[in-house]
This record gives C-alpha cells, sequence and structure tokens, in this order.
C-alpha cells in the first residue's frame, strides 16, 4: 500500500483522536487496513460502526508514536530509532510481527548507553512489558558494564526503582564493590540537591537507605573515604558478586583513536628486557581506556608487558601481560627482506580511567631477542575523538596503534 495514503484524508473512514500533554492530534485513517492489521483496532472501529465518521480516542499514546504505527500499517516502514513507548503501542495493538522487528532491531544496535535510557523507560511499562526481551538485554549489557555506569554520569539515568532493580542483581561486573557505592552516592547527591535538602551525609543516608543495605561489604575492597554512617548500613550478609571479566564486547562499544598514524622506520632494541616509550598522551576530558592495539618487529618474543604511567608523578597505574599476537610478514621496503610482525588487541582487564589534562605514558616491556618497534618523526598532534580532544606529545615511537576509549566519562556530583 502506497505510504502517501497515511495523513491523508481521501476515502478516509475514521479518526484516531491522540491526548498527550493537554493537546490533541487527529489522524485521518481508513479501517480496512487498520482492522486487517490490528485486532486491537478492529474491536475498537465495530464499537462505532454506526458512526458516520467514528472518532476512536486512544489515551497513553504518542503521537510520534502513532505516527510511526500507522506508517508500518500502510506501508511496512519500520522507525530507525526504537523506544519504550514504540513497544508498549506495539504489544497494546498487538501488532505481532512489528513488535518482534523493534526488539530485534533495538537488540543488535544497544549501546551502553542506550541500554540505560531504554531500560529507564521500559521500567515505567512494567505492567505491559513484563517479559519484554528487549529489557531483558537492556539489563545484561548494564550488568556487563556496570563499571561504566557506575563510574559515570549514566547513573543519573535511572530512577530509584530501576536501580534498586539493578542492586538486586548478582552479576553486576565491578571490580570492587566500592565503585557501585561512589555512584549511588554521587546519584544521592544529586538528588538532595534537586529535592532542597542538605549535602551532609546523614541526608544522604537517610536518602539512600534502601539502596546501601543492597550494597555487598563483602565485596568491598577499597574503604577508603567511604564514610562510616554510610558503611553500616552495608549488607554483610549478602554474597559477594561474581569476579569481575572483562566484558567480550567493550571493544565494540568503544570508541578507536589512532594517535599515530603508520610507521616511517624501524627502532631497535636491546638484547633481554626492555621496557620501550610507546606513546605520551593527554586528553582535555576524563576518558576511561578499555583496550590498546599494539604492533611490534620481533623474530622472537618470550614474554611481553605494556604499563601506563602517570607523567606528574612517575607513578606506575596499570601493568598487563600481552599473551595473544597476532603475525604477519611484512617488508620495509621493495628490496628489504620481509620480516615477522607481531600485532595484539588488548583488553584491559580492568577499566582504567584517565583525568583530564594529566599527561600519560604507555610503555611496552619486552623480554627475549631483540624486537624493533616501528617509529615516526617526532610530532604533536591533537585529535577530536567524540566529544574529547586527545593530544599526542611528541616522540618517535609509534608502536601504540590504536587505543579503545569511552570519551567524556563524567563523573559529576563527587566530592
Amino acid at each position: 500500500m502506497p505510504s502517501h495514503l497515511v495523513l491523508n484524508d481521501q476515502m478516509s473512514d475514521v479518526i484516531l483522536k491522540v491526548s498527550h500533554s493537554g493537546y490533541s492530534w487527529r489522524f485521518p485513517a481508513h479501517s480496512t487496513l487498520l482492522c486487517a492489521k490490528s485486532p486491537v483496532f478492529q474491536e475498537l472501529i465495530e464499537l462505532q460502526k454506526y458512526e458516520d465518521l467514528p472518532i476512536i480516542n486512544i489515551m497513553g499514546v504518542q503521537p510520534d508514536t502513532m505516527l510511526q504505527l500507522l506508517k508500518y500499517i500502510y506501508s511496512h516502514e519500520y522507525p530507525t530509532e526504537v523506544t519504550a513507548d514504540l513497544l508498549r503501542a506495539a504489544e497494546r495493538f498487538r501488532l505481532t510481527d512489528f513488535r518482534e522487528h523493534l526488539e530485534e532491531y533495538a537488540i543488535q544496535n544497544l549501546t551502553i548507553e542506550g541500554a540505560c535510557h531504554l531500560l529507564e523507560s521500559l521500567e515505567m511499562h512494567e505492567p505491559l512489558l513484563e517479559d519484554c526481551v528487549v529489557k531483558a538485554s537492556c539489563m545484561s549489557i548494564i550488568e556487563s558494564h556496570a563499571y561504566v555506569v557506575f563510574s559515570s554520569d549514566l547513573i543519573f539515568t535511572f530512577g530509584k526503582n530501576t536501580l534498586l532493580k539493578l542492586l538486586e542483581s548478582c552479576r553486576l561486573n565491578v571490580p570492587d564493590e566500592a565503585v557501585v557505592f561512589w555512584g549511588i552516592w554521587r546519584w544521592g547527591r544529586r538528588y538532595c540537591c534537586q529535592s532542597n535538602r542538605p549535602l551532609t551525609d546523614e541526608a544522604l543516608v537517610e536518602v539512600l537507605t534502601d539502596m546501601l543495605i543492597k550494597i555487598r561489604q563483602s565485596s568491598v575492597l577499597n574503604r577508603e573515604r567511604i564514610p562510616d554512617i554510610a558503611w553500616k548500613r552495608f549488607c554483610a550478609c549478602l554474597p559477594k558478586r561474581c569476579r569481575y571479566v572483562a566484558p567480550e564486547d567493550s571493544l565494540d562499544l568503544c570508541t578507536t583513536w589512532e594517535p599515530c598514524g603508520s610507521w616511517e622506520s624501524l627502532i631497535e632494541n636491546q638484547e633481554g628486557e626492555t621496557r620501550s616509550l610507546c606513546l605520551q598522551m593527554s586528553f582535555d576530558k576524563r576518558v576511561m581506556l578499555v583496550g590498546i592495539t599494539f604492533e611490534i618487529c620481533v623474530p622472537d618474543l618470550e614474554k611481553a608487558y605494556f604499563l601506563v604511567f602517570r607523567e606528574l608523578d612517575r607513578k606506575e597505574l596499570f601493568r598487563q601481560e600481552i599473551n595473544c599476537f597476532q603475525c604477519s610478514f611484512r617488508k620495509l621496503s621493495r628490496t628489504s627482506d620481509s620480516e615477522p610482525w607481531l600485532k595484539a588487541d588488548v583488553l584491559l582487564s580492568e577499566p582504567l580511567i584517565l583525568s583530564g589534562v594529566e599527561i600519560y605514558t604507555v610503555y611496552l616491556q619486552t623480554r627475549g631477542k631483540p624486537c624493533t618497534l616501528p617509529g615516526a618523526l617526532p610530532q604533536q598532534q591533537r585529535q577530536r575523538i567524540g566529544s574529547v580532544y586527545g593530544t599526542v606529545h611528541g616522540q618517535a615511537v609509534v608502536a601504540v596503534q590504536r587505543l579503545h576509549l569511552i570519551p567524556d566519562v563524567k563523573a559529576t556530583w563527587g566530592h
């Protein structure tokens, strides 16, 4: 059926009146098409079949949602964005094929942020969408990436009821229960400010009591700065949460930054255990480092680690072994011999939050026969990564091919 009949008065014999936010929208429609697609519309039209121009009042549906329903009914046109209101309307009017398509599309295109917003919206329609597979998928993504959610401003996406359900889960994937506490604590500070309550520990505990009793005391590894009045509310009886595991889809959900471009030369390393500078970088906003892609030229490698230092105080922030390389043979030039190149996509065992402005250094530590690192002329590069600017500070080695980041990880309403 041609889509031009949507909202077309020509031969329309029914009016769908949608009331929302104190206003009413009138959608001219064709009863034959509505009845053929939806048994619910058929029942509503049957109730007014003796009216010259039936006007069917529809409550609880947004105007844009009704327009999307009509586009599907008339021409099988699907929306490019799935909302909770669309899922609810598809269920309400028993448009089974439409609902199944929406669910499949939503699940395939979920991001961490999208899952947070969609879950909160779906929780508002719980009576109708209790067994919604999209809700289960949103919950699964949020559980897997709980570290990101509770460490950032995504925590403010949720209302209290949704947070309580999240806290009941044993599958919140965080390396330390303190991450969960500080996320809840920031949520409480924002709530107190919005409701004109004092920002004291006592007031926060009063607001957050229902949540604090679901925080698992046995899973807290770093109690530093947690107020005693809050600590006493933690539950000592609940079992520990599952051990933290880096989500397999982390790199797919990240923003990729190629900070150095292609290599132009090779830089020799000494035999034995050596530590080579690979990258110096800084960001103008807080980011979360999730993974690193390395590339080195080496005939035989016994063991390799990457290390991250904060330049200001030369503090080692992170160390992880690289144990999975992909090997390929490449030539530096047409006249040179092929050499073995090793490439590794390293998923951090625990995400690393990098503050804005600070300079961080990535080193590659190797053991075995001398290896060769790709190099380029020193230069300073400032590039946009989503809503963040990253700067590569001048150095010769460019063994870090890609950084996998979650940019602009805001954590407001902290101390």
